[in-house]
């Protein structure tokens, strides 16, 4: 029973419309022009209900989405829900909105009938004629990516206020506004109307047929009284009428847009993808280079239509050029006739023979809307002279044989002087980087941490009662900021100016007090080494300030500013000088670089003779004489490479990869050198280390050494001045500074591992046979050839033990490999 009496009181207390709900349906006005719309407003009381709008069929209908609203009043709770729409007549007459069914959890209700007057508009009606609102769209069939015009005009005779704009949703089409608003005058029929212009570029996404919904517009309109004395045309009513308005609402036409699909592609070559009126352009920056100089290439496509999405067209090139793409670069604008512009794309082109170039021409091939058909434009051909830069014949790679293995013959090889780029002559050349040793960096790191641990144990062991000359510099320096606070009263001001100055002058006699006379004034600073104008100087401000202080002088800003910059000029005469202390990195320096300059020149000399060999040999004895520097090592590569030493050219070249691992010579120089190399390149394992410290690959490892103590003797002077502070060491700078600090020297303890332990060699021998052992009379495993990077694990006499590839490891004479 008791259960039951509960469950009573629950019902009891549930509101009403939990078990029932009403829908009601409303408009805003019953009669309308022909071309206007009206609101259409179902709210239903009690929850939010599913209305449906498919029974009118006298109107457009248009949903402008629900609002809701809660009401609790005495216990109640009620929730309302309101759908409103905008209808737009289909035709004339006695127009009805039928009972709408109007359905929530099951339970259907209907709203009631409404009826409504769409009347045509005369041209005679100033209530119709004064403000209308029209549309217009530039294409009524597309194709999938050709964009139209879509532009909405309002049309006002008197002045409106409050106009708001609902565009259509533009379903099946991107759009974008083109353009600001615009504004002018027009006149229609002898009466003059402010136009209010406003353009969409629509970009048809798909085939089908989509219908573009009409624009409204709402605003408010002024409203004549024919009971009004003053609506005689005398008057105009344009004034007397100001305050009495009527909102208005006006409606565009809609649109049936078909959307065509395109025609099936049949032409040679790849279609672009563009749909619009494009042209293409093409040009070389000059006509002349000579090998392994660098020529630009542009091509300009323009028009009007999707240009936005142009890719680089398709450029056909012999084998003897290499070319490099840079980000392509857009002139394109929004205007009302849609988009339109530029997009441009440059490749550098990179001869590595010498000869007569014709480029074909390069065609795109893109969609006209204007014919309806699809259209290539190509550009003229061009014609290019390439220059040799140097003596000798061109190099080949090796002829591949049956069975994937490389031949090698053994014959001389030439070079033109084409295929790679050009020695480094700088003076920089013969300057050596100067790499720190493992022990003197860990020594450094040592000394640096050692410093906190002296800094704390001295502060430990010295602390003791500050002086009163630093007491009193402390309390100068405390009011003298005090005393320039905007907001200090007039007493606080003087006293603090004057406490400022008395202390300053006390700490140059390492005395304290409160107090000071003028004539303890002249022994302390006196004593202190200062002359008598300064002397006097501080007199006459203490004088100035006890003036003003206990004189009743008018206390203004400018009063204020001037005791306050005389004040702060003192206080900087009489503060005591810091020492500066800097610090000095030792430059590296010349060395023997004065004999070394002399082999270097007749290297560059020989060189340039075509004497190869004998220029890489001039090169390495400056080498020899302890000059390591990376683009010295890239002149020996390159002697080496047009010597015809494959091997040779990619050890010195992997070297000058360590000390200068982004020069872009170099880069080029390896990768044309690497190309020469009989041997495929195995592939790589996953790398751990090398993801952690991929960026040791673009730092030269004296740069990252040096940068580890910087940073580690940046983060020790951080701590050391946060300590004798007071305060914690670990703010954000602190910390970013500490973690930078550890990345870095973590970086360079794995390059100095990489040094140390896990060492990497070129094969320099034309072949070298691979064999089980250490001795000449193991069993020959495979073959590897000049150029092919390896790695060493270990060394045995004459012989060290190398690794390919996971399953190609063995033992090669140390003369046929060179550690890099």
């Amino acid at each position: 029973m008791k259960r039951l009496l509960f469950f009573a009181l629950i019902l009891v207390a549930i509101p009403v419309q939990v078990f029932g709900f009403t829908a009601t349906a409303t408009v805003d006005r019953n009669w309308i022009s022909e071309g206007e719309s009206l609101t259409l407003r179902v709210m239903v009381e009690g929850g939010e209900a599913v209305v449906e709008t498919s029974v009118i069929t006298d109107f457009k209908v248009i949903s402008r989405g629900t609002s809701t609203s809660v009401r609790i009043i005495n216990g109640d709770y009620s929730k309302n829900v309101t759908h409103q729409y905008v209808l737009l007549p289909r035709k004339r007459g006695n127009l009805t909105i039928p009972p709408l069914p109007v359905t929530l959890d099951g339970e259907l209700v209907h709203t009631g009938v409404i009826n409504i007057e769409v009347g045509k508009r005369a041209a005679t009606d100033n209530r119709s004629g004064d403000v209308f609102a029209r549309a217009t769209l530039s294409h009524g069939t597309l194709v999938p990516g050709q964009q139209a015009i879509y532009t909405f005009r309002l049309y006002s005779a008197v002045r409106i206020s409050n106009a708001r704009l609902q565009q259509p949703r533009f379903n099946g089409f991107s759009a974008r506004e083109a353009g600001k608003q615009e504004s002018f005058e027009k006149v229609i029929n002898g009466r003059s109307y402010k136009v209010t212009r406003i353009s969409y570029v629509l970009m048809a996404e798909k085939a089908g047929d989509v219908e573009i919904e009409p624009a409204v517009v709402t605003c408010d309109i002024p409203v004549a009284d024919s009971r009004d004395p003053l609506s005689d045309p005398f008057f105009g009513n344009r004034f007397f009428s100001m305050g009495r308005h009527e909102t208005r609402r006006f409606a565009t036409e809609s649109f049936k847009v078909k959307v065509n699909p395109m025609p099936a592609w049949q032409g040679t070559g790849q279609f672009s993808g563009l749909v619009g009126r494009f042209s293409l352009g093409a040009g070389l920056d000059r006509d002349s280079v000579a090998s392994g100089e660098s020529v630009t290439l542009t091509l300009t496509v323009s028009g009007t239509g999707n240009i936005m999405d142009a890719q680089a067209p398709e450029i056909r090139l012999p084998d003897s050029f290499k070319i490099y793409d840079d980000v392509p670069e857009e002139k394109i604008a929004l205007t009302r006739k849609g988009f339109q512009g530029d997009k441009i794309f440059k490749r550098a082109l990179v001869p590595v023979a010498p000869g007569n170039f014709v480029l074909e021409p390069v065609r795109l091939c893109y969609f006209n809307t204007e014919t309806g058909s699809y259209e290539t434009v190509s550009t003229p051909s061009l014609n290019l002279s390439v220059k040799p830069s140097g003596k000798g014949g061109a190099v080949s790679p090796p002829p591949v044989t049956g069975g994937g293995k490389a031949a090698v013959e053994k014959q001389a090889v030439e070079f033109t002087g084409d295929d790679i780029l050009a020695l480094k002559e700088g003076v920089n050349v013969l300057v050596p980087h100067r790499e720190i040793p493992l022990f003197h960096f860990m020594a450094i790191l040592a000394l640096l941490s050692g410093m906190l641990l002296v800094f704390r144990a001295v502060m430990a062991l010295g602390k003791k009662e500050e002086s009163a000359s630093a007491l009193m510099e402390k309390r100068a320096k405390h009011c003298l900021k005090k005393a320039g606070a905007k907001d200090i009263s007039r007493e606080d001001f003087f006293r603090n100016l004057y406490t400022a100055l008395v202390s300053r002058v006390l700490a140059r006699g390492d005395v304290s007090g409160e107090t000071i006379t003028a004539g303890e004034v002249s022994d302390i600073l006196s004593g202190a080494g200062h002359g008598e104008e300064e002397i006097r100087e501080v007199t006459a401000m203490l004088n100035d300030i006890e003036s003003a202080r206990y004189g009743g002088t008018s206390f203004d800003g400018a009063m204020r500013n001037d005791l306050l910059d005389r004040a702060k000029r003192v206080v900087k005469t009489l503060g005591i000088a810091l020492v500066c202390f800097g610090v000095f990195f030792a430059m590296p320096t010349q060395g023997r670089a004065d004999g070394a300059g002399s082999l270097f020149l007749e290297g560059v000399n020989l060189y340039k003779a075509g004497q190869f060999r004998d220029a890489a040999g001039k090169f390495e004895r400056v080498a020899g004489n302890g000059i390591k520097n990376g683009e010295l090592y890239y002149n020996i590569a390159n002697a080496r490479l047009k010597a015809g030493e494959v091997g040779p050219a990619i050890l010195w070249y992997e070297r000058a990869a360590k000390l200068i691992p982004l020069d872009p010579d170099l880069r080029y120089n390896l990768g044309y050198a690497r190309g020469l190399v009989a041997d495929e390149l195995p592939e790589k394992a996953l790398d751990i280390s090398g993801l952690l410290f991929f960026w040791e690959k673009y730092l030269p490892s004296w740069m990252v050494q040096y940068g580890a103590l910087l940073f580690w003797l940046g983060f020790v002077l951080h701590t050391g001045v946060r300590m004798a502070r007071k305060k914690p060491v670990f703010t954000p700078a602190g910390a970013v500074l500490f973690v930078v600090s550890l990345v870095v020297i973590a970086t360079a303890l794995f390059d100095y591992h990489q040094q140390y332990s896990a060492s990497n060699a070129v094969i320099l021998a034309d072949e070298a046979s691979i064999r089980s052992g250490f001795s000449d009379d193991a069993t020959e495993l495979f073959v590897l050839h000049a150029g092919t990077k390896v790695r060493v694990e270990r060394r045995e006499g004459d012989f060290l033990r190398i690794a390919f590839s996971k399953d190609k490891v063995g033992w090669i004479r140390a003369s046929s490999a060179g550690i890099i």
